[in-house]
């Protein structure tokens, strides 16, 4: 069974279309018009080994964020079905240099996000300062938006070093490597895996 969509949104804000294979070799062809998110989104194919294409266009970052994340978290569902014979789970620590992000992902068909964060250094930044177009807040919100479209729980614990690049790479790249491993078919499994016998993707 080949678990590939094609990818459609219009609003009177944003653009978008594409393709997702869940099952592909890790190759995209991203232009989101926000240049630190078309590489995050790179390297979240990349480790997922997820064939992705996305072309999108916005007035807004916010909106073009936003608006790709809920478009990508429903290609994930459209893929996924009913969820028959997944793994289910997936786990991923990834480190950019000093950086550290831990990636726990439930395909559960019930939304949720959480992010935990510590600071390894400048112990007095609140917040990781913004990377010219994108900022922690906007890759907070990217989370945020794909767990509640493609109906998943993703808990991320991060350690920050004082670098926001760093910080939001590693994130993605455990993100994408847990979420290949929650995707992929097990032989094992016959049916669905909960003992409810359902999840609602």
């Amino acid at each position: 069974m080949k678990r590939e969509v094609s990818i459609q949104r219009k609003t009177n804000e944003v653009e978008i279309s594409g393709m997702l294979n869940i099952d592909g070799r890790g190759e995209s062809e991203i232009d989101t018009s926000i240049n630190f998110l078309n590489h995050m989104l790179t390297l979240f194919a990349f480790f997922g080994f997820f064939d992705l294409k996305i072309k999108a266009k916005g007035d807004l970052t916010h909106h073009a964020n936003e608006d790709i994340a809920i478009s990508l978290g429903k290609a994930f569902a459209q893929c996924l079905k009913s969820g028959e014979g997944i793994k289910r789970f997936g786990f991923s620590a990834c480190p950019m240099d000093k950086a550290l992000s831990k990636c726990i992902i439930d395909v559960s068909g019930r939304p949720s996000f959480s992010f935990e964060w510590n600071l390894a250094s400048l112990q007095d930044t609140p917040n990781p300062p913004a990377l010219g177009d994108y900022s922690f807040e906007d890759a907070w919100q990217f989370l945020e938006a794909f767990a509640s479209s493609a109906k998943i729980t993703i808990q991320i614990n991060a350690k920050f070093d004082g670098d926001t690049h760093h910080l939001i790479e590693a994130i993605f790249k455990s993100f994408g490597i847990a979420l290949d491993m929650a995707t992929q078919i097990d032989e094992r499994r016959k049916g669905i895996s909960s003992t409810k016998g359902i999840i609602d993707l």
